[in-house]
């Protein structure tokens, strides 16, 4: 069982080390790689799924937005650090309970609320006690409350809190409210009355208040948890190479050691139902649209034909307002329920469409009060209204489906998942290797710099040297070059090509005997060697701290005589007709030639 265990880890290692090297091996038939590395095809099928899902996930962000998102940090960072710094201290502490400070931020506002109402209720050392919130200042303190509840919820990023937060408010609201009604009832001049009518519309005022309020929590927390994800990115992106070597070196141990991913329940996107309602997709959008706008047609005219059509009984109203809410509820939430099964904004929003769509047919249907006529006279505003109801819910549908599947792939990488360890091993990979380029580097050096500076004035020295600089700058920057480093003595530059290289070689080797008439303060003039190497490079060169390209270039231009240029023979391959000479020795194992015509007027 190890040994085949042990066997599979390395058959995965070699497929990432495969799609590492051929992206385009993603979309290649899973059974075909499962037989070329001797997997199984049903755990190949889910790592190339998760792996595509990953790397969609993590496209590059366009430059116009990279650019937004780093001045809006910056702002941030500078403005609202030190502020926010404050805030978070109390901050943290209180709303480590959702619960809790949602109950009691709400009990304490209509407490406010209540005091301020009634002040001749409360008396301190004889007089009253007068808190006064006119108007606009109780506003003010209840969406002041809202707001720090919303602020909440994106903190925890967790929808079941939102909804958990709406019971407790429910429950708050309808205390509060019951109690005020007895209260009020009880000290008025006609206690007898009966409160049913009213208490039954209290009732249905408050329950929709709090889907309202559950519903505004549930989108507030799904921005938390995608605003989280984009956090977790950046913060991916910004990681230094030696800690993405360290991360890759953990997902290769975690991968030998094999997966837990049997253990446990499947989740719930792994459920077979889950995956068969979004292969039929359209079909389910239709049928459950259909079924809900036939029952809602039937439930009303079943109601209504029982109340007699009689509009004046307040009966046969509450019962209207009671259907309507409820598949309105179940309206809203079966388009909640598609958009988080398609995914992608407009698939979401397409199966939403025609969801509604399909609901909305029964009602041209002629019983009772429903018809064409009907259909027709409330397509607009109301049916447009809904329109734009199941784009925000599509919106929102698939910014959930985003985040859930997002945790889904997290809470695989926690139990060794292959496929999720495999997506992440090349998303490590690709952060770690973003391009690889053939370059060729040119190693500029000062012969004998140190006699150069014995004995000479060091702002001279610096002078001079800083000239020098300028000079190697000026000269690889015409022709195409980029400099990857310098020091005092010598520079190390890369080129697109051989012949860019050495013309720019030619060019210093030319200007720097008038450098020496012109420039130069020293006793003794500037004499150079310049060796060139051609390889290619992972990633940016000047990002690179290691390449074996610059190493071989800085020993052949150790090799090259004193204001000459050497070249190994890789760069000679390239430049044609250009005139050289081999030398004895090779270096690093490569043969190396000098070039005969090391300047420009040569």
């Amino acid at each position: 069982m190890t040994q085949a265990a042990g066997s599979e880890s390395a058959g995965f290692l070699k497929l990432a080390e495969h799609l590492r090297q051929h992206p385009e091996a993603m979309h290649s038939p899973p059974e075909r790689l499962a037989e070329r590395f001797g997997l199984p095809v049903d755990r190949v099928r889910s790592a190339l799924e998760t792996v595509r899902a990953v790397s969609s996930a993590t496209a590059s962000v366009p430059p116009e937005e990279r650019r937004w998102t780093l001045f809006w940090l910056a702002f941030c960072r500078r403005f609202c650090g030190p502020l926010a710094q404050i805030l978070r201290r109390g901050w943290i502490p209180a709303t480590n309970r959702p619960g809790f400070f949602v109950g009691a931020t709400t009990g304490l506002a209509l407490a406010a609320g209540w005091v301020s109402e009634n002040p001749e209720q409360l008396a301190t050392a004889g007089r009253n006690a007068v808190l006064r919130l006119q108007g606009g200042g109780l506003v003010a303190l209840f969406l002041a409350v809202l707001a720090a509840q919303m602020a909440c919820f994106a903190r925890h990023a967790m929808v079941r809190q939102a909804l958990f937060g709406a019971l407790v408010n429910w429950v708050v609201l309808s205390t509060f409210s019951i109690t005020a009604i007895w209260y009020r009832q009880h000290s008025g001049p006609n206690p007898d009355r009966n409160m049913v009518p009213e208490l039954v519309l209290l009732s249905i005022g408050l329950l929709l208040l709090a889907a309202l309020y559950g519903l505004l929590g549930s989108v507030v927390s799904i921005l938390g948890a995608y605003a989280s994800i984009r956090r977790a990115d950046r913060r991916k992106e910004r990681l230094s190479r030696q800690q993405l070597l360290e991360r890759l070196f953990e997902i290769e141990e975690r991968l030998r050691l094999g997966s837990e991913a049997a253990s446990g329940p499947r989740p719930l996107l792994e459920q077979p139902w889950v995956e068969a309602l979004r292969r039929r997709l359209w079909l389910f959008s239709a049928t459950s649209g259909l079924l809900l706008g036939l029952g809602y047609v039937a439930s009303a005219s079943g109601l209504r034909t029982a109340a007699g059509n009689v509009r004046g009984v307040t009966g046969a109203e509450v019962i209207d307002i009671v259907v309507a809410l409820v598949f309105l509820a179940g309206w809203f939430l079966a388009q909640v329920a598609l958009a988080f099964l398609a995914g992608r904004f407009w698939r979401a929003f397409l199966a939403c469409a025609l969801f509604s769509a399909c609901y909305l047919l029964p009602e041209a249907l002629p019983v009772t009060e429903f018809g064409v006529p009907g259909l027709l006279a409330s397509l607009y505003p109301e049916k447009a209204a809904q329109l734009l109801a199941s784009l925000a819910i599509a919106a929102m549908g698939s910014l959930g489906a985003a985040v859930e599947e997002r945790a889904r792939r997290e809470s695989l990488l926690r139990r060794n998942d292959p496929g999720a360890l495999l997506a992440e091993l090349i998303e490590v990979q690709r952060l770690l290797s973003p391009s690889r380029a053939n370059v060729c580097i040119l190693v500029v050096d000062v012969a004998k710099s140190s006699a150069m500076k014995a004995n000479a004035d060091p702002y001279v020295v610096e002078y001079c040297f800083r000239e020098y600089q300028s000079l190697v700058r000026e000269c690889c920057e015409s022709f195409g070059g980029t400099i990857h480093s310098t020091a005092g003595d010598g520079a190390v530059a890369g080129f697109p090509s051989a012949a860019q290289a050495l013309a720019a070689a030619k060019r210093i080797q030319t200007r720097i005997g008038e450098f020496n008439r012109r420039v130069n303060r020293l006793a003794s003039p500037f004499r150079l060697r310049i060796g060139l190497h051609q390889g290619s490079v992972v990633g940016e060169l000047s990002e690179v701290q290691f390449a074996e390209v610059i190493d071989i270039a800085a020993h052949v231009e150790e090799v090259a005589p004193v204001g000459g240029i050497a070249v190994t023979e890789a760069v000679a391959t390239d430049l044609g007709d250009e005139r050289m000479a081999e030398l004895k020795e090779p270096v690093d194992g490569h043969r190396v030639l000098v070039v005969l015509n090391p300047t420009e007027d040569a």
